[in-house]
């Protein structure tokens, strides 16, 4: 009898270690893996635009504060590479540092660096990530055609040479229709994985930067780290972006 006991509650035993278990085994499967960001194959960028145009610390005309660390002015973009998107007019993203500056320049150029479209925006006192997005009046970015953007902060308007600018490289491809199958079943994060791992730049941060307020705000944080370490913005990845906002624009006027 004694022995039949402990047999039975060794079995127990094992039987309460493999059921409580579960649970914990299939939290740890399905936890989601965001995907960084992969630049289209055969696909780079093309030759022209500013140098080094992903960031640019701000100089003195422009900084308020000449004693404390100058932030860098920085376009969110996959650094050397060219971003795709599906979209005809575009979010362009950059991360504003405090400056005295009044007005930032969005402009858009072709590959052979002709102005396409520019308009001016309000920036006075706004800090943090802001988002562009091109009005129904600017021309749609033609399919399979390279354009180059800037964001120019005009920290002298007497004296535009020392505007600081930065920009990076977008072209407008259609999604393939596996792909667009995916997306259509995909959550928030599958979604974004997706975009990211085929190229689409503008349209994973876009699809980050348009989560509503009530969605959960840590996994809208770590996705975004995410994708700008894995383009190496990491000195911006950790900044808060539930602030970011979209400007409101001036004026604008094709060039």
């Amino acid at each position: 009898m004694i022995a039949n006991r402990i047999h039975l509650n060794i079995i127990w035993g094992w039987c309460c270690i493999f059921f409580f278990a579960l649970p914990l085994r299939a939290e740890m499967v399905i936890e989601p893996v965001i995907s960084g960001f992969q630049p289209p194959p055969g696909r780079d960028r093309p030759a022209g635009g500013t140098a080094s145009g992903g960031s640019r610390p701000v100089h003195q005309t422009c900084f308020p504060n000449p004693a404390k660390h100058q932030e860098l002015l920085t376009a969110v973009t996959p650094g050397h590479h060219l971003g795709l998107t599906m979209m005809k007019r575009p979010e362009f993203v950059v991360y504003l540092p405090l400056t005295k500056a009044k007005v930032g320049e969005l402009s858009i150029f072709d590959q052979q660096m002709r102005g396409v479209y520019q308009m001016n925006v309000a920036i006075n006192k706004r800090t943090g990530f802001i988002s562009m997005t091109l009005p129904q009046e600017a021309p749609d970015l033609v399919p399979h055609q390279p354009y180059y953007w800037t964001f120019a902060l005009v920290c002298n308007e007497r004296d535009r040479t020392e505007d600081l600018v930065v920009g990076g490289w977008i072209e407008r491809t259609e999604i393939n229709r596996d792909l667009r199958s995916h997306l259509e079943k995909a959550s928030f994060l599958q979604r974004v994985s997706l975009l990211a791992s085929n190229g689409y730049w503008y349209d994973a941060i876009a699809e980050v930067l348009n989560q509503p307020a009530a969605a959960n705000q840590s996994t809208t944080t770590k996705t975004w780290e995410k994708l700008l370490t894995s383009v190496g913005l990491n000195h911006i990845a950790q900044k808060p972006i539930h602030d970011s906002q979209l400007l409101t624009r001036r004026k604008h006027h094709h060039l």
